[in-house]
């Protein structure tokens, strides 16, 4: 095979799937179990993009709605995320440009930083584990992205070489950054101009087809 690129390696949650339409899709079934969120749903969100401090977040919802009877939020939390987890939807173009990939003869993998229950779920939710000859996540190996170690795990298992590999990602203090530490080409998915040390850049996944 005379392709630029031969093996691809893919970060998981915004990149092959769109982790903001998965949380929007939970709403309105939270409203239903929890009424004191009904026409106030989104104001979920603000969990959703600072879990670090959800618990005062979760806090502040409540004093918002007058939510006394709400669960501790360990409880709530659990009930999110395994709702969330589950309603894992992938971006438009994710399939079909993996797809096109393998009819190129490419190598893939998806390298994540998360726990395996939860990424694993994710991952058969999408429906395309079968396209991947190699997953690796964080939580399950014992180093995280941007550790080079798990881009080089995975470039070893999959018999590669650095020359012809591509990662491709959505975060340059992860994604990018381990891409770099591992000596390997990136794409970043992102519509700034700033590549932050990345080799190519785009909107989304399917633009990397134009360098195979």
């Amino acid at each position: 095979m005379s392709n630029r690129y031969q093996t691809i390696l893919f970060d998981l949650d915004s990149t092959l799937i769109d982790n903001v339409e998965a949380f929007r899709r939970i709403l309105p079934k939270m409203a239903e179990e929890y009424p004191p969120l009904r026409g106030h749903e989104e104001l979920l969100f603000r969990i959703y993009f600072n879990f670090a401090n959800g618990s005062h977040i979760f806090e502040d919802i409540c004093w918002e709605l007058h939510w006394n009877d709400a669960p501790p939020y360990p409880a709530f939390l659990k009930h999110l995320w395994d709702l969330y987890i589950h309603a894992t939807v992938c971006f438009p173009w994710t399939v079909s440009t993996l797809t096109q990939l393998k009819k190129r003869g490419c190598k893939l993998g998806i390298i994540t930083n998360g726990d395996a229950w939860s990424q694993n779920v994710k991952i058969d939710t999408a429906g395309f584990r079968d396209a991947f000859d190699i997953i690796l996540i964080s939580k399950a190996i014992g180093f995280d992205k941007p550790d080079p170690r798990i881009y080089e795990l995975a470039i070893e298992q999959l018999g590669a070489a650095k020359e012809t590999t591509l990662f491709v990602g959505d975060n340059p203090r992860t994604d990018i950054l381990g891409a770099k530490n591992a000596g390997i080409d990136s794409f970043l998915i992102s519509r700034e101009e700033n590549r932050f040390g990345a080799t190519y850049i785009g909107s989304n996944i399917s633009k990397i087809l134009n360098l195979i």
